[in-house]
């Protein structure tokens, strides 16, 4: 449906849809990860960051837009702020991965800063251009975020390490929901 607003469905069952996102966000993800120098499980991650499904950019810089809107714990600044040095950095180069996905990151002591890592997903309902380097459009976007660029590349390693499960692929080019992507992640990291 145009117009639709894109529904947050990485919740708990227990946490009203109607929560404000830094509210519903764990403030306690992985303390024990931390602890130990490790970044948090990829399950934990995504659902500090959420799940965002059946968005409908019209192009990358919309993508970029409705990415930014979505991630947890920003200022109205500080979006701005990320929007702004997302698109520049994607000017420099796409950070489209191949098979239809993009990391698209923020260099590194950029403005946005967080305290508490997180993975924020985003699925289109229409792929659009990034640029990608075995020409596919993108339909899904990972944005990661963390307090240091230790934790962000530890992040990046788990994420990557979860994309090669052609399961958990085959979901995310459906457009799953975030239980079935979340059920997904927990096999690949041995919870299930």
């Amino acid at each position: 449906m145009v117009g639709a607003k894109p529904r947050p469905s990485a919740l708990p069952a227990s946490v009203p849809e109607t929560m404000p996102t830094q509210l519903r966000t764990s403030q306690n993800v992985g303390l024990k990860a931390r602890a130990a120098g490790r970044a948090p499980a990829l399950y934990d991650l995504l659902r500090a960051g959420g799940i965002y499904t059946r968005l409908q950019p019209r192009c990358r810089d919309d993508a970029l837009s409705d990415l930014a809107a979505r991630v947890p714990g920003l200022s109205s600044c500080q979006r701005t702020d990320m929007l702004r040095e997302l698109m520049a950095r994607e000017d420099l180069g796409s950070t489209a991965i191949g098979d239809g996905l993009a990391v698209p990151h923020l260099r590194a002591g950029a403005a946005v800063e967080q305290r508490e890592p997180s993975v924020t997903l985003c699925l289109l309902e229409r792929s659009v251009d990034f640029g990608a380097p075995d020409g596919q459009r993108v339909h899904g976007l990972f944005f990661v975020m963390g307090p240091s660029a230790t934790t962000h590349l530890q992040v990046l390693a788990r994420l990557g390490a979860a994309l090669r499960d052609d399961s958990l692929c085959r979901l995310l080019r459906k457009g799953a929901g975030a239980t079935l992507i979340l059920e997904r992640v927990a096999v690949i990291e041995g919870r299930a």
